[in-house]
């Protein structure tokens, strides 16, 4: 018999343990659990001579809990299923030792047992789980480790094999008695004690006659209690039965849950290899990161030296080019010209040529040699003294004791964001000088301040942490996050987010403020240290300085898009005001593009190209009649409130927390971003409510501005 393991085998080794429950199940109810227990104790206690007996597919142990307690029996059973083996050891007792009698077998191999060593054998609903081509050898084997006779129970008597369902990778209907003559065995049915099984019995010896194990009045009385008790079990559980479809569904995501485990712990070991091998690269790039890092600032400083020099070669060359022109344009050159044209004459001058050409050459000698001067040095050193007494003249002028907040000055929203919010504020660009960095590092620490909120990310801040904590392990570092999982497209985002991540893993950073409301959410429930704070804005309009516009009578929308990246939005906010009756777009910044969009669909533009400064915007903004901040990702738009400050209303998209369950809402948030018409109609509404939704404004700003301080507190530790 080969040991070759067949897909109905393989479905029974792995998910044999499952089926406890199961079986537990019918034998509550199903009558013929219960009559195959009744039957088989009483076949073997009736016999009254000591026998050894061998159940074929024991399984989880459901005959051999009773059997092994009948005096006169001694038990063993075989199964190829090492997980209804482990199972049966778990619930039945090893009293008896019958633990060292339960041997787990290769499918469709020799028993290992000797010829005639059990009185009998028996099978309980296991042939059915046995390919037809398969089962001859198996009863072959049977026959040959009985003394006596073999007893099934078994499928209903049928004259030929054929598969009954595809359960468990097949389930197959036997002609038991055929499959005996094909062996040279005879086969009887017995005394039928149930409907859905029929009793076999293969007598071996003399010993013991069919008539000799079945007890007629006792098998008679079992199939009436079948007969009587089924029909009301099969009509409570329905057509279906016990062959529900949530077993079935059940076992096979048991099944497919398990094959999930395999390959995700054979993913994971292949996983940790790549990881220790991609440490031990790591390893090695980290030491040549390091050299390429000295190296760097060799250059630096190297191209800086290249860098004056070249400043030096320049200023000689418009010096040289100036002096060729005053050349160019003299008498004396004007005359040599032509002299050198007159042939004759310009030979007959060669001598004099040569003595004006040795005299110079020891002019330009002496010129290499006493006039010319070395380059200055200095300048560099100079001007990052100057630039560092700039900042820790700002650090100067905090408090001690106080929550400070660093801020790059290039970046205006996260600017004005954070002078709105934070008292004490010094600007910091980014860092890319190693001993800068810890210079500016040593300077702070000596300020003693009590929390320090890195208001954005940029390039340094990381270094500057680190050293920041390495100096004072108890101070407490902070980062506000202005922006949104959007920016995870964006390399330099990215890369900033991860050294976050890091800081906040290894301790150095405490608390991760967000000035979106869904990433505090987001972060939160996964685990960091993550708080909401509230964006606000109080500019107070009088201290911008006025300046003059000239009006006309067309209606002025100011479209703020920040260029043609595509998140921003201009092309669908400009194609809106050209719904608007008497519209004109004041963009700023904006883009040839954005101009040749708007002059396509015959719409007036007008606006500036390049960026400008907070109170120029403020006031381009307050000129407009209304604006336009419809953008698809947002984290918490400045410019919104900005505009509502200056007392005009702008739309956004629908991509932030401001003014939720408000009227404001509906009357400023787009929820369509890429729809031109939603935009152009609720323009025009705002237009009719300018007035309700200014007084709307200034009744959610005072809520606001309370909810932004208490935020604030929060976030920093319970005090401003």
């Amino acid at each position: 018999m080969s040991s070759h393991i067949f897909e109905n085998e393989a479905w029974w080794q792995e998910n044999g343990s499952v089926w406890v429950d199961e079986v537990d199940k019918r034998r509550a109810m199903q009558p013929l659990y219960g009559i195959q227990e009744v039957v088989l104790s009483s076949m073997f206690s009736n016999i009254g001579e000591k026998i050894k007996i061998l159940e074929f597919g024991v399984g989880f142990g459901r005959h051999a809990e009773y059997l092994d307690q009948i005096p006169n029996v001694e038990f063993y059973g075989v199964d190829q299923s090492p997980t209804m083996l482990e199972n049966l050891k778990e619930r039945i007792s090893n009293d008896n030792d019958i633990h060292n009698r339960i041997t787990l077998i290769e499918p469709r191999t020799k028993l290992p047992f000797p010829d005639d060593f059990f009185d009998f054998v028996y099978t309980v609903s296991v042939l059915i789980h046995i390919q037809p081509t398969h089962l001859s050898g198996i009863l072959s084997e049977l026959v040959r480790v009985s003394k006596h006779g073999v007893i099934h129970f078994e499928n209903n008597y049928t004259l030929s094999s054929e598969l009954q369902f595809p359960d468990h990778n097949g389930c197959w209907q036997h002609s038991i008695i055929k499959e005996y003559e094909n062996i040279g065995f005879s086969c009887e049915l017995m005394e039928k004690v149930a409907d859905e099984q029929d009793l076999y019995y293969t007598k071996i010896s003399n010993r013991w006659n069919k008539s000799d194990l079945e007890n007629k009045i006792v098998f008679s009385r079992l199939r009436l209690l079948d007969q009587r008790i089924r029909p009301n079990i099969l009509k409570f559980e329905g057509e279906v039965g016990w062959r529900t479809q949530e077993l079935k569904d059940r076992i096979e995501r048991e099944f497919q849950a398990k094959e999930e485990i395999d390959r995700l712990q054979q993913s994971n070991k292949k996983h940790s290899l790549e990881k220790n091998y991609m440490k031990e690269r790591l390893n090695i790039y980290e030491d040549k990161h390091d050299k390429l890092i000295i190296e760097i600032n060799e250059e630096r400083v190297q191209k800086e030296q290249y860098i004056n020099d070249c400043t030096m070669l320049r200023s000689q060359v418009i010096y040289l080019e100036s002096r060729l022109n005053e050349i160019e344009t003299s008498l004396a050159w004007r005359i040599i010209t032509k002299i050198r044209n007159m042939e004759l004459l310009y030979n007959m001058m060669q001598p004099a040529r040569k003595i004006v050409n040795r005299f110079r050459k020891m002019r330009q000698r002496k010129e290499v040699l006493y006039s010319h001067s070395p380059t200055p040095q200095a300048n560099h050193g100079n001007n990052n003294e100057k630039k560092f007494n700039e900042l820790f003249q700002k650090l100067s002028e905090i408090p001690e004791k106080s929550h400070i907040s660093i801020h790059q000055p290039e970046w205006l929203g996260v600017t004005y964001s954070t002078k709105e919010l934070f008292a004490f504020i010094i600007s910091i660009k980014e860092l890319h000088d190693n001993a800068d960095i810890k210079y500016i590092a040593s300077q702070i620490s000596k300020k003693k301040v009590k929390s320090i909120t890195f208001s954005g990310f940029a390039i340094g801040y990381y270094q500057l942490a680190k050293y920041l904590k390495e100096l004072n392990p108890e101070l407490s570092l902070k980062v506000f996050w202005h922006g949104n999982t959007t920016h995870m497209y964006e390399d330099y985002s990215w890369n900033r987010y991860q050294e976050i991540i890091h800081l906040i893993n290894e301790g150095t950073l405490d608390g991760w403020g967000f000035a979106k409301e869904s990433m505090a959410k987001l972060y939160s429930k996964k685990g960091y240290p993550s708080f909401f704070v509230r964006n606000k804005v109080n500019i107070g309009r009088d201290s911008i300085e006025k300046q003059k516009f000239i009006t006309g009578s067309r209606m002025k929308i100011g479209v703020y898009a920040s260029g043609v990246t595509w998140n921003k939005n201009a092309f669908t906010q400009i194609a809106a005001v050209g719904l608007i009756e008497n519209a004109e777009v004041n963009a700023v910044p904006y883009t040839a593009r954005m101009k040749l969009f708007a002059e396509q669909l015959n719409i007036e533009f007008n606006g500036i190209e390049s960026a400008v400064s907070r109170d120029e915007l403020l006031e381009l903004m307050e000129c407009n009649d209304i604006n336009l901040y419809v953008t698809f990702s947002e984290c918490a738009p400045i410019l919104l409130l900005e505009s509502l400050e200056m007392g005009v209303p702008c739309l956004s998209g629908p991509n932030h927390h401001y003014f939720e369950g408000t009227k404001l809402a509906e009357y400023l948030v787009i929820n369509q971003p890429d729809n031109p018409v939603e935009i152009a109609e609720k323009a025009e509404n705002a237009l009719r409510n300018k007035e309700e939704i200014i007084a709307l404004y200034k009744e959610w700003k005072i809520k606001n501005n309370e909810l932004s301080e208490q935020s604030l507190k929060v976030f920093l530790g319970g005090e401003l």
